[in-house]
């Protein structure tokens, strides 16, 4: 669902808006706790389905946002979409028993337990890769401050290495097996655009970012079903393949938009055969 705003309304109206009781033919939402972390709006919503007469508690995560000349607004997603926002309270799982992302809720914990972390003034720290400094010895908390090469620094504490998982650390089965079928050398199918001939050009891309192109026909290709990680030899179990260059000259793809290109990878350029031996 895309940002839904509302004409004058102000931040506290989209709280409201949200967090009241409603009730339709339907089913009943009554909301049973509720909090503001920044702009993201946290809430445990009892629903009751008339429909089966079943009542479930879920967790709802809004972000609200200021359309400026308009009013304020929200998008609105739910557990099960698994938002990239881990600021939701701990007490919030627990009123909701019924799990709908155990990743997510994994994330959380993670997100909670690195906030939890005790810094110890004097000590020293790593810091997370791209920070500026590589390392930061403590010397107050409240501000948090550290000093580094004779110089002070005011920090935060996401910079600094706690050795606890961050939350995006943390992957959904199906991420963890692409990263083992990745880690394991497999070329796995990244985009591919439509022929006029029947057939479709694919492209395949290993760990490394290089990438592998074939033609194949169009039944075998939607033999796999978008979504699935497929290579070469995955392909080949339903026709023939046909060497293609390793990229689109420069067109876009349609059929598997997360695919990323660029072309400051000298590789992209190569034949598949110098790819396969590199």
């Amino acid at each position: 669902m895309g940002f839904t705003s509302t004409h004058n309304a102000t931040k506290a109206d989209i709280v409201r808006e949200l967090t009241s009781s409603r009730e339709n033919e339907h089913g009943k939402w009554v909301t049973l706790a509720h909090c503001l972390k920044g702009t993201v709006l946290w809430s445990v919503v009892e629903w009751t389905d008339k429909s089966e007469n079943k009542v479930t508690n879920v967790i709802h995560c809004d972000l609200l946002g200021l359309d400026r000349g308009f009013g304020w607004g929200y998008k609105d997603m739910s557990e099960g979409m698994s938002p990239y926002y881990y600021t939701c309270p701990l007490k919030y799982l627990d009123l909701t028993p019924e799990v709908a992302s155990e990743t997510w809720r994994k994330r959380v914990r993670a997100y909670h337990a690195i906030r939890a972390f005790k810094l110890e003034p004097g000590k020293t720290y790593k810091t997370v890769p791209g920070t500026s400094i590589p390392e930061i010895t403590v010397t107050s908390l409240k501000p948090l401050r550290g000093t580094y090469g004779g110089r002070l620094y005011r920090v935060s504490k996401k910079y600094i290495e706690t050795g606890l998982p961050s939350p995006d650390s943390i992957l959904t089965p199906r991420d963890a097996a692409t990263k083992a079928r990745l880690d394991a050398g497999d070329y796995l199918r990244a985009a591919a655009s439509g022929l006029d001939d029947g057939n479709v050009h694919v492209l395949f891309r290993n760990k490394d970012g290089r990438y592998l192109g074939f033609f194949m026909a169009d039944a075998a290709y939607d033999a796999i079903p978008l979504g699935t990680d497929a290579s070469p030899d995955d392909y080949r179990k339903f026709g023939p393949l046909e060497t293609a260059p390793p990229d689109f000259d420069g067109r876009t793809t349609k059929e598997v938009s997360f695919a990323e290109f660029s072309k400051d990878h000298p590789e992209i350029a190569k034949t598949n055969a110098e790819l396969a031996a590199a």
